[in-house]
C-alpha cells in the first residue's frame, strides 16, 4: 500500500507527492496529472527545464502554445510560456523538498 511524502503542495498550482514504499512519483499541474517511477523524475525536470529556456522569452506568455510530447503517440500537453515556467517551479522546490528530506533521513541513519 503506498504512503506518500509530500514534496509540494500548492492550491493554485497543484502537487508533487513520492511513495515511500514503490518509490513512484504523483505530479499534479493543473489538469494534468502524471505518474512515474522516482527515478524519472530528474530526467523529465530537467526536460521540461530545456523546454522552458527554449520557450522563454515568448511574444505571448499566455497563450498555449507549448505542446510536449507525452508518453502516447497521440498524446501531448498544451501549455503557455508562463505555465511552463509556474511548472519548472514547482518541479524545482519538489526536487529541493525531496533533497532536503534524503538527507534528513540520513543524518536519522534510515
Amino acid at each position: 500500500m503506498c504512503c506518500y511524502q509530500t514534496l509540494y503542495l500548492c492550491r493554485d498550482t497543484g502537487y508533487v507527492i513520492r511513495c515511500v514504499h514503490c518509490g513512484n512519483m504523483v505530479i499534479a499541474f493543473g489538469n494534468l496529472l502524471l505518474t512515474f517511477p522516482e527515478e524519472e523524475f530528474a530526467p523529465f525536470r530537467n526536460w521540461i527545464k530545456k523546454c522552458h529556456a527554449r520557450h522563454a522569452g515568448a511574444e505571448e506568455p499566455d497563450e498555449r502554445s507549448v505542446i510536449l510530447p507525452a508518453t502516447g503517440e497521440r498524446i501531448s500537453m498544451l501549455l503557455s510560456p508562463h505555465e511552463l515556467g509556474a511548472f519548472v517551479c514547482m518541479l524545482d522546490m519538489a526536487d529541493t523538498e525531496w533533497q532536503s528530506q534524503h538527507i534528513m533521513s540520513l543524518l536519522r541513519g534510515n
